[in-house]
């Protein structure tokens, strides 16, 4: 029993430091029992230095929310949930060497073979590198927003409602030539070599509504 224990033991060693998430586990009692090397690193703390010490005393959490997420999804998952937090909590860890990192949390319930809950288990990923990008694309997609004309856009939307040259001109109150000429400017603008491009770039890229 001794020897399957250890092996067990192990085997779930070699698990946690083959994740590329960083993972915590906690006792029934909101102690600390594993951190995975990954959650070392993110953290900047020690599994060593903190094992059966209070987890919620251990993380720094900078978070936008009312509730403090890393309470709330403990106790959640000890209550047999699985549970992760919002992204627009967007909840930023301050590790113990001052780093901020944007943080995506999960957490689950660990249960034995009586199917009861012994514990929980903590899931981290570091998405800065992913928040960051959305920041540029969100910036890149205003600047492209900001180079049309408020007619360009007007025009934009009802191409991409699926209204045709003559029902532009018509909807607008301007000539054919004039819905063409605004057409054209905004082909050069967004680089696009024809309408159907023109308006899936304007769709995929979010400078109109789209229903």
């Amino acid at each position: 029993m001794e020897k399957r224990v250890r092996e067990h033991e192990r085997w779930l060693d070699t698990l946690l430091r083959s994740i590329g998430d960083g993972v915590i586990t906690v006792g029934i009692d909101g102690l600390l029992t594993s951190m995975s090397p990954v959650a070392e690193t993110l953290t900047g703390l020690s599994e060593a230095e903190l094992i059966n010490k209070d987890l919620l005393g251990l993380l720094k959490i900078e978070e936008s929310g009312i509730y403090p997420i890393i309470p709330d999804l403990i106790d959640q998952a000890l209550d047999g949930e699985t549970v992760s937090c919002l992204v627009d909590d967007e909840p930023i860890l301050i590790n113990a060497n001052g780093k901020r990192i944007v943080i995506d949390f999960s957490a689950a319930p660990i249960r034995n073979e009586q199917d009861e809950i012994i514990g929980a288990v903590l899931t981290m990923r570091d998405i800065s590198a992913r928040k960051q990008a959305e920041i540029e694309l969100s910036e890149a997609r205003q600047i492209l927003s900001n180079s049309l004309t408020p007619r360009e856009k007007e025009i934009l939307q009802l191409m991409v409602n699926g209204s045709s040259t003559k029902e532009i001109a018509f909807d607008l109150k301007i000539s054919h030539r004039t819905v063409e000429a605004h057409r054209q400017n905004m082909m050069v603008k967004l680089d696009a070599s024809d309408m159907t491009m023109l308006v899936r770039f304007a769709v995929t890229h979010k400078l109109v509504q789209f229903e």
